[in-house]
């Protein structure tokens, strides 16, 4: 129902609220200066402070103070509110850009932000990791120590060289015109191996971040072959799936079969 006093109204209570007020979703002919505080109607929003559009019920922002959830998240952290330039100055100097939200600026990140973001070490080696990752850890670049990945990883990565009579190389894997290091590349076989744990890769984000790399590698003439843990969905025909908790007997079995039948196909 449709308020014609003043008293009660989004424009008369919530000035913030009707500078972001869009447009109604579920019904037609509401706007903040006949909508009350406490209404139900499902309302498009735009964020004042970074642009972002989402939709939200009229009394979760007023009577619940529910504001942008993308702002929500680059504020988001366990240990700290303090912004990212404040209580980390030497970290925010390897900024370079935010990836899973788009534009933002280093001095809009929390420290404790679960925004993955672009950093640049200070030997000039490009990674990508949330912004929490860095402050909440003796966190190092993935190129500046051995492989990027763990102890399990690097075992199963060469008990499977060994099925395959490849060379295995603890240094990290650098490809031509790519930015980021890579598991193992075979430059013979044009073959790059990533390995993909549950725990780290099961994000939209990090999906979407996984599947960009891939194309990117396709592109460059690479067969790419993700290996995916558990449940993770394949990205592309090349992946393959290893069970949790799957022996690096077993595991590296079926790697190298799968790895066998893409060289030669």
């Amino acid at each position: 129902m449709i308020d014609t006093s003043k008293n009660n109204t989004i424009a008369n209570n919530y000035p913030q609220l009707t500078k972001e007020w869009v447009c109604s979703v579920d019904r037609v002919g509401f706007s903040p200066e006949n909508t009350t505080h406490g209404s139900r109607l499902l309302v498009k929003w735009e964020c004042c402070s970074c642009s972002f559009q989402w939709e939200a019920r009229v009394y979760s922002r007023t009577l619940k103070n529910r504001g942008c959830p993308t702002c929500a998240k680059i504020k988001r952290g366990s240990h700290t509110q303090e912004m990212l330039t404040v209580s980390h100055p030497a970290i925010a100097k390897l900024f370079q850009k935010s990836i899973s939200i788009a534009n933002l600026k280093v001095t809009q990140l929390s420290a404790g932000s679960d925004v993955i973001c672009e950093w640049k070490c200070e030997k000039e080696h490009l990674y990508e990791a949330k912004v929490r990752a860095l402050t909440s850890k003796n966190h190092a670049c993935p190129e500046c120590v051995v492989v990027g990945s763990s102890s399990q990883e690097r075992n199963l990565l060469s008990a499977t060289l060994k099925l395959l009579r490849l060379k295995y190389d603890v240094k990290p894997y650098k490809v031509p015109n790519f930015k980021y290091s890579v598991d193992y590349l075979n430059k013979k076989h044009k073959l790059i191996i990533q390995f993909d744990s549950q725990y780290y890769h099961s994000s939209p984000e990090k999906m979407l971040s996984d599947k960009k790399n891939t194309e990117i590698l396709s592109a460059l003439g690479y067969k790419v072959i993700r290996v995916r843990e558990g449940n993770l969905i394949h990205i592309s025909p090349l992946d393959v799936t290893v069970p949790k908790g799957t022996s690096v007997k077993d595991a590296s079995t079926i790697l190298a079969q799968h790895v066998n039948l893409v060289i030669k196909g």
